[in-house]
């Protein structure tokens, strides 16, 4: 069965000749001027696909939640089918791939939960917090 392998909350990040390129990642705390905000954040993730399921389409969800309102602030929906190309006989297929969270307004300071999953399966979370940044007057 198709697995994520990782997951995690990062600065920037980009898929390129099918390796995963990460900047800042591991991110628990994020700071914001004011609410709404919106954040420049990446989910950044590894996915397997076992050998007798490469050919096979698979369906990743990855969900935004506002944990202290229970509120889910988005949810995005892709699918990938990556044929076979070079690999050993009984090798399976590590896809990278990134979730750019540019979009997603966030309201207000708290939990933050991402919940990723692939075929319907329980997949894997992460979760961060946001605060706003306090500003000292100048004196």
């Amino acid at each position: 069965m198709a697995r994520l392998d990782s997951l995690l909350l990062c600065d920037f990040a980009q898929v390129r000749e099918g390796l995963l390129f990460v900047n800042s990642g591991g991110i628990t705390r994020v700071f914001a001027e004011e609410f709404p905000a919106h954040l420049s954040l990446y989910i950044g993730a590894m996915m397997y696909v076992p050998p007798d399921q490469v050919d096979e389409i698979h369906e990743i969800v990855i969900a935004i939640k506002d944990a202290d309102r229970t509120e889910k602030l988005a949810e995005m929906r892709g699918a990938v089918k990556a044929g076979a190309s070079g690999q050993f006989d009984g090798e399976g297929l590590h896809l990278p791939f990134v979730v750019p969270l540019l979009g997603v307004q966030f309201k207000q300071s708290g939990q933050i939960d991402i919940q990723a999953s692939v075929d319907g399966d329980v997949g894997m979370d992460w979760t961060f917090w946001i605060q706003q940044r306090r500003v000292i007057p100048p004196q």
